[in-house]
C-alpha cells in the first residue's frame, strides 16, 4: 500500500511541476480549445439586428421634463446618449 501511495504522490508531484513549467502553453492550448468554434468567418444569415452603423436614428416618442421629444438628438447630453430597447417585452 505504501508503494502505491508513493507512486501516486510522485506522479502528482511530476504533473504539478510539469504544469507549472508549461503553464503558459497549457493556458494558451486551453484557450484555443474553448474558443475554436466561437467566431464565424462570415455573417450570411437572414437575421437583421437593426440599424446599420452610421444610419440615422428613427423618430421616437418620449417625454422628458414634461415635454414630448421626437428627435433623439434632443436627448444627447455632454457624455452622449445610451439608448436601450427591448422589443420582446409585453406590457
Amino acid at each position: 500500500m505504501k508503494k502505491i501511495l508513493s507512486a501516486v504522490a510522485g506522479i502528482v508531484v511530476i504533473a504539478a511541476v510539469t504544469g507549472y513549467i508549461f503553464k503558459d502553453q497549457l493556458r494558451e492550448a486551453a484557450f484555443e480549445q474553448v474558443t475554436a468554434d466561437m467566431f464565424v468567418s462570415r455573417d450570411d444569415d437572414g437575421f437583421n439586428p437593426g440599424l446599420a452603423v452610421g444610419a440615422a436614428f428613427p423618430a421616437i416618442d418620449a417625454v422628458m421634463a414634461g415635454r414630448t421629444v421626437t428627435d433623439a438628438s434632443e436627448l444627447l447630453g455632454s457624455n452622449g446618449l445610451l439608448f436601450v430597447a427591448n422589443r420582446s417585452v409585453d406590457w
